[in-house]
């Protein structure tokens, strides 16, 4: 009976794990960009994220410690999950907001790329002596721009990376509450 019991809460607590992970990357992103500005946006799911990995850390943890001795597969697939969000957490966070902090600061400010490119073919094609330093200023403005475009390449991997575990994740987590379900 006791047993049986210990299962059931570990069954919520998995439950709520497997909850958490589409609530924060489906709706309080979402909401988040569409009720704040881009900046506020941003500052809010950096915090957000890091109590959200923290979160799901514990849920599952606590999850697989009451599993530990009646269900030890189950168990150990709970870790899994509380180990992979403390790998987000601890390492593909702070990577991912030290390249956006990059991009940002690498940001050429109030220069559209297209235009720029433009002005630059156009200012090498009737450069003088006095349009050097002008020149000089564009390549510069170049060169952040290839610089932001490698750091967002670079971004993009470690989102993905995060994504494509969310998803392993997700199946672990339906996995593992339909087995408690089940038996």
């Amino acid at each position: 009976m006791a047993e049986e019991f210990m299962i059931g809460i570990a069954a919520i607590w998995a439950a709520l794990a497997l909850g958490l992970i589409p609530a924060m990357t489906l709706f309080i992103g979402r909401v988040a960009f569409m009720t704040l500005d881009a900046d506020n946006a941003a500052k809010f799911l950096r915090a957000a994220f890091q109590i959200y990995y923290l979160m799901l850390a514990c849920f599952s943890g606590f999850a697989a410690a009451l599993l530990a001795l009646p269900r030890p597969i189950e168990a150990a697939l709970m870790a899994l999950i509380a180990f992979m969000a403390l790998y987000g957490r601890y390492w593909l966070l702070p990577i991912a907001h030290n390249l956006d902090d990059l991009r940002m600061q690498n940001r050429p400010q109030n220069h559209d790329s297209a235009g720029a490119k433009t002005d630059i073919v156009s200012d090498i094609a009737n450069a003088s002596h006095d349009d050097v330093e002008d020149l000089g200023e564009e390549a510069k403005l170049e060169a952040m721009r290839t610089e932001e475009l490698s750091i967002q390449r670079a971004l993009i991997k470690v989102q993905s990376r995060s994504s494509f575990i969310a998803v392993i994740q997700i199946a672990i987590g339906i996995a593992v509450v339909v087995r408690l379900a089940i038996v």
